[in-house]
């Protein structure tokens, strides 16, 4: 885990910004921030754009040799380090949070962070269900107020009450701004330790809290964006950002007067020193211009960077102009810039001032101070905000193959760590399939809906819990839960279920037809049953002809008995018969009465056959004087001697009664 600053520390703060890093290491002494060294260094080229990392080589570069001089200040080694993003692509929420609290115990120091825990949970879960399919990191919050059992408090610490409140707004910034910044810090080997946004950080040190109840509004005009807040009531009220900043000036001198971005960058900046100004252009040809000149040239631009801050101030306002505003970032010093924001937004020119370092307060600086200006004052806040802890203190965990940064809590768990990133708690929570209710014949049957496939939790491939505790650099795989599904079923599927009737055929059970009525309603076999449902189902009384087209015998061709007598075909059949289907013997078999004289006669299937003389005649000789046609015959034949089932090779004698019968073949499947 991360160690935490404690009093008395040093505090390493980096402001990353378009044209300038700047360092600042420092301690906090007896309340006050006591800067031990800073540095400042310009890009060499544009490696930055409108406050985000485009060439992490060259920024890293940049970074080291910021953090390298100040090591060498300071004669230590600076590994952990506080950061601020621009609130470029920014983002919002603000939420209201209730938690209970036990009245017999004081609210302290852990209760409001685990407050402010659910209210970013919240914030988090909010911006997750938006439709956008843009990723964003959450890269600070700000407390509006606190409130205890309804009543509105500055601060919680040391209150006893029921049900404590927040009202939160929490920024986010797209993974790409925050992922830009995060591997310029991994190359030059530097952890952060905590991250915030730029406004948050320069309203920490700007507007006090003493002068918050005032609506005041704060302009970070830096050189890619500018990013703004509104207090009013004693809180932050409000963030924001125009996408239009200092760049955008020097691109408009550059412009024109025909020179390169650096160039021009100089010319912006010789324009604060009211002295003329000398220069070659792109075709090395010499020119002068006085400042009020180069003023003329930018008016247009300075104006339409005015009108955008203030519609933004006005909107994050409720449309109402603030009492004054405050500018910092090095933008804001452009000559004339903060009068026309003035006319824009409806203020009397000295209701904007630009703010430097000399009106910090409860800060110690340096007696040859290199940076006074309004651009030294966010790296004091992103220290400030570090010290407070009110920024973001947060650990590296992949999910899912995902990593995810996310707030270093105390007893940081996997419940905290999916909820924290919008991963819904309830994609863990399985639902059994429900049940299926209904009556069939006045009876109540249950059919009971599937069980749930519970949810699949690992950390670093160890079965694992929610209450399962997480650290930096874990891995955590989670497998959702997978509902059960609903008991379903249709009427067919209840001949099982209710006691209907069957008779046999040639000893097999086959079930009778049966009728389904579903609330009264005539339904077939394929129809589904609901929660609640009255069903009948009864066996439907079938003749001998339906029996047999169901079976599929053809009844000019096979002999049906029912309980031993042979059955008419409209004979009805309602369960519990006994039926032998058999083929016809006179139309499978001819039997021809032979002729010869001698031997011994015999009955067969009630004809009479003389069978040759033979000293030892058996039942297959009877075989040569019946007349057979296989196409006409088909199933399984049955032998009876004298009403006992007989074999091939029984001897016969005169006077012998034998049957031969073919029995139909008969499906084990029952036709319903």
């Amino acid at each position: 885990m991360t160690n935490r600053i404690q009093t008395g520390d040093l505090i390493f703060a980096l402001d990353i910004g378009t044209r300038t890093v700047i360092g600042v290491v420092g301690s906090f002494e007896d309340g006050r921030f006591c800067v031990r060294a800073q540095r400042m260094l310009e890009h060499t080229s544009r490696a930055m754009f409108d406050g985000q990392v485009h060439d992490i080589p060259r920024v890293a570069d940049l970074v080291g040799q910021v953090r390298a001089g100040l090591e060498e200040d300071l004669n230590t080694k600076l590994e952990t380090v506080a950061i601020a993003a621009a609130g470029r692509s920014l983002c919002t929420v603000r939420v209201t949070v209730d938690q209970p609290v036990t009245d017999k115990v004081v609210v302290d120091e852990q209760a409001i962070r685990g407050l402010e825990y659910a209210a970013l949970q919240e914030a988090n879960s909010r911006l997750g269900a938006s439709d956008s399919d843009q990723i964003y990191h959450c890269v600070g919050y700000c407390a509006v107020s606190y409130a205890l059992d309804g009543l509105t408090l500055t601060n919680l610490v040391g209150h006893r009450g029921r049900v404590a409140s927040i009202d939160l707004i929490a920024t986010y910034l797209p993974d790409s701004v925050v992922d830009g910044l995060m591997s310029v810090l991994a190359r030059v080997g530097l952890r952060p330790d905590n991250l915030t946004l730029e406004p948050i950080a320069a309203i920490d040190v700007t507007i006090p809290e003493s002068m918050r109840l005032l609506n005041l509004a704060l302009v970070d005009v830096g050189a890619g964006t500018s990013d703004i807040a509104i207090t009013r009531d004693g809180s932050v009220v409000g963030y924001g950002m125009v996408p239009m900043a200092g760049d955008e000036v020097t691109e408009a001198v550059a412009q024109a007067y025909v020179v390169d971005f650096d160039t021009a960058e100089k010319l912006k900046r010789e324009v604060l020193l009211g002295r003329e100004i000398s220069f070659n252009n792109v075709l090395g040809i010499p020119v002068v211009k006085t400042p009020t000149e180069v003023l003329e040239t930018l008016a247009p631009v300075l104006d339409r960077l005015a009108a955008e801050v203030a519609e933004s101030i006005l909107e994050l306002n409720g449309g109402e102009v603030p009492k004054a505003v405050f500018c910092i970032g090095g933008g804001s010093q452009v000559p004339t810039f903060t009068d026309r924001l003035a006319a824009k937004v409806g203020l009397l020119p000295e209701f904007v001032a630009v703010r430097n370092r000399e009106v910090l307060q409860e800060v110690v600086l340096p007696d040859d101070d290199l940076i006074p200006g309004p651009d030294g004052l966010t790296v004091i806040g992103i220290a400030t905000t570090a010290r407070r802890q009110s920024g973001l203190v947060f650990i590296r965990v992949t999910v899912n193959g995902r990593e995810h940064r996310v707030f270093n809590a105390r007893d940081l768990n996997v419940a905290y760590v999916l909820s924290f990133i919008g991963y819904g708690i309830k994609r863990l929570i399985g639902r059994h399939g429900k049940d299926l209710r209904f009556v069939v014949n006045g009876r109540e049957e249950v059919l009971l809906g599937e069980l749930f496939r519970p949810a699949a939790l690992l950390v670093n491939g160890e079965a694992a819990s929610l209450r399962t505790r997480v650290f930096e650099g874990d891995h955590l795989s989670v497998v959702d839960a997978v509902d059960g599904r609903d008991a379903q079923a249709v009427a067919g599927d209840l001949s099982e279920t209710v006691g209907v009737r069957a008779c046999t055929i040639n000893g097999e059970k086959w079930q009778l037809p049966l009728s389904y009525t579903i609330n009264d309603r005539q339904a077939g076999s394929d129809d589904p049953i609901n929660g609640g449902d009255w069903v009948v189902v009864r066996p439907r009384p079938c003749t001998v002809r339906e029996l047999a087209a169901a079976r599929e015998i053809d009844l000019d061709e096979a002999l049906i008995k029912v309980n031993g007598l042979e059955a008419e075909p409209n004979l009805p059949i309602r369960g519990g018969e006994e039926v032998v289907v058999e083929a016809r013997i006179d139309q499978g078999a001819s039997l021809v009465l032979d002729t010869t004289d001698g031997g011994i006669r015999v009955t067969v299937n009630g004809r009479e056959v003389v069978l040759p003389d033979d000293p030892e005649p058996v039942f297959v000789d009877v075989f040569n004087h019946v007349d057979l046609n296989p196409a006409r015959i088909s199933g399984t034949v049955k032998l009876r001697l004298n009403g006992q089932e007989a074999q091939y090779t029984d001897l016969l004698n005169d006077g012998d009664r034998i049957e031969i019968v073919w029995h139909e073949r008969t499906s084990e499947e029952h036709v319903g």
